[in-house]
């Protein structure tokens, strides 16, 4: 499976897993949408890091330096990081409003992407 279908796999069980009541699970698969939209990104310009760490800061960098992505985009992203190892990590509670802005940034986050490679949504 490609990343960016793999992203727009994970952002519809961010979805599911919202609207069925587990707000820290879609948190979660959100930021893992954001993740492989950003290694497709990345994969496009030539880049394929071979850690997530990696993805992360060429992500990042390539918003910043490159003008690629919006830097909006790399803040996203970083946030949907930060939010998953809450959740996942520290065993945080995440508030259905705080899922509902992780599935929204990274639906804007894989829509920009499907732009940036020009691919339908």
């Amino acid at each position: 499976m490609e990343p960016l279908e793999r992203g727009r796999e994970e952002l519809r069980a961010a979805r599911a897993l919202l609207d069925t009541g587990f707000p820290s699970q879609a948190l979660a698969r959100a930021y893992f949408a954001g993740f492989h939209a950003a290694a497709a990104a990345l994969m496009t310009t030539g880049e394929s890091p071979p850690t997530e760490a990696g993805v992360l800061a060429a992500f990042s960098r390539q918003a910043l330096s490159n003008g690629h992505f919006a830097a909006d985009d790399a803040r996203a992203l970083r946030k949907l990081f930060e939010d998953r190892n809450d959740v996942d990590y520290a065993l945080a509670e995440a508030p259905v409003h705080e899922a509902q802005q992780a599935v929204d940034a990274a639906e804007q986050l894989v829509a920009s992407v499907s732009q940036f490679v020009g691919s339908p949504r």
